[in-house]
């Protein structure tokens, strides 16, 4: 498949237009109706975030200025992702390898100032990010007969970026467990994950560690539950640090009235309208991979 995008943006009596060309390709064999070895080829172009060519000079502290670049571009991701998938009576798995490289991705540049006499927080296109990866997700279902099902995704990843005047490296595994148990019309649920990170240039980030907790009662088309966001923290969080050497930065947002908070859920279900009895019929999407659609990715 070929797709392409145009992006025009006006700032501060200038004029940006920028262009991206974006193929994809993917390919799969199917040695059974079980199983299936797929391939993919993603080319992205990532525009620069307007706010990031402004000018404008913000005052962060007494020590550091932040300062957009209006000389940004777009920068180009190649993704290829390969891998295996069986879909079983109960049991569901998926390996899968990742290979990701972004060309002089637009990453933090921090400078120090001899006219001003402070640091400067500004962005560039500069180096380059690599990140290989492997996903292994499983799901068994059928357990303690028919009650309870298991799902698990583990991920490892690697991460190197370049730019000017460094190098860095992060190896990351993160792991993302659910459990669903139900019997007759009462169902619970109990979902989370280890806290994962991602680097681009020198910009470490902190994803949030989410669980959810879900009691669930069906009624015919009627559905209401009484849940807990995250049951196992006292607060929300995630968080960044700038590995700089003249300028190291650490930022967190935490959010303790998130925390074991408690909610209710109720869902309605209905149809309106003739109905036509079109006999029993599959739905197979040949192209898409039940495993991964089958439990929500969490960061």
């Amino acid at each position: 498949a070929l797709a392409g995008t145009a992006s025009s943006y006006r700032q501060g009596g200038r004029d940006f237009t920028f262009w991206s060309f974006e193929p994809f390709v993917y390919l799969s064999y199917r040695p059974s109706s079980r199983s299936m070895f797929f391939a993919q080829l993603n080319v992205m172009s990532t525009d620069p975030v307007v706010s990031n060519m402004n000018d404008v000079t913000q005052v962060i502290n007494p020590y550091l200025l932040s300062r957009g670049n209006p000389d940004l571009s777009p920068y180009t991701t190649y993704e290829v992702l390969a891998g295996y998938d069986y879909t079983g009576k109960r049991l569901t798995f998926e390996l899968m390898g990742a290979y990701e490289h972004r060309h002089e991705p637009i990453t933090d540049h921090i400078y120090y100032d001899d006219q001003e006499d402070v640091f400067v927080n500004s962005y560039l296109n500069q180096g380059a990010m690599k990140r290989y990866g492997i996903t292994a997700f499983g799901k068994y279902t059928g357990l303690f007969n028919k009650i309870l099902t298991l799902s698990a995704r583990l991920r490892y990843n690697h991460y190197e970026t370049t730019g000017l005047g460094y190098r860095h490296h992060l190896n990351v595994f993160s792991a993302q467990l659910e459990a669903l148990a139900t019997y007759k019309d009462f169902s619970f649920s109990i979902t989370g994950n280890t806290r994962n990170k991602s680097l681009l240039g020198e910009r470490l980030n902190y994803k949030e560690l989410y669980s959810t907790a879900l009691v669930q009662y069906r009624k015919g088309n009627c559905f209401i539950g009484l849940g807990l966001y995250y049951p196992f923290s006292k607060q929300w969080d995630k968080g960044t640090d700038v590995l700089s050497a003249i300028a190291p930065q650490k930022s967190w947002t935490k959010i303790k009235e998130n925390g074991r908070m408690l909610f209710v859920r109720f869902s309605w279900s209905f149809s309106a309208g003739r109905k036509y009895k079109g006999g029993q019929k599959n739905l197979n999407n040949q192209g898409g991979r039940s495993s991964l659609s089958s439990m929500p990715v969490i960061d």
